[in-house]
């Protein structure tokens, strides 16, 4: 599980070095630099928005008072956002976060913001 920490921007990681010639001692440590990108058009939802069953990550949305289920890519992320590579999805899409095991494609819902909610 690799997580980066958003107010240090550090994550904590190990990896398999070849050491045979025994210049790597234990309790050594390393910085290491390395380049992210995001991917040009993807949009991050809140991690609880993502399903998994089996081998497919899908998301909830709310169409027209309904409920639909699309499959999704997932690509970068952190402890509370990851991103959706699929370009059918819009940023004003509403995205349902609670209650998915309960859900099924083309059941009525009413969609409330969080802020409703409270």
């Amino acid at each position: 599980d690799f997580t980066v920490n958003p107010q240090s921007k550090m994550a904590r990681a190990e990896i398999i070095l070849d050491n045979t010639d025994g210049k790597l001692k234990v309790g050594m440590s390393a910085k290491v630099r390395t380049y992210q990108t995001s991917t040009p058009g993807a949009i991050s939802v809140p991690n609880r928005a993502i399903a998994t069953i089996e081998d497919e990550q899908f998301i909830y949305l709310v169409q027209n008072g309904k409920v639909e289920r699309m499959s999704v890519e997932v690509g970068m992320n952190d402890n509370y956002y990851t991103e959706v590579r699929n370009t059918n999805l819009k940023k004003e899409d509403q995205v349902i976060m609670q209650a998915k095991d309960f859900l099924e494609e083309g059941m009525e819902v009413t969609a409330k913001s969080y802020y409703e909610r409270q």
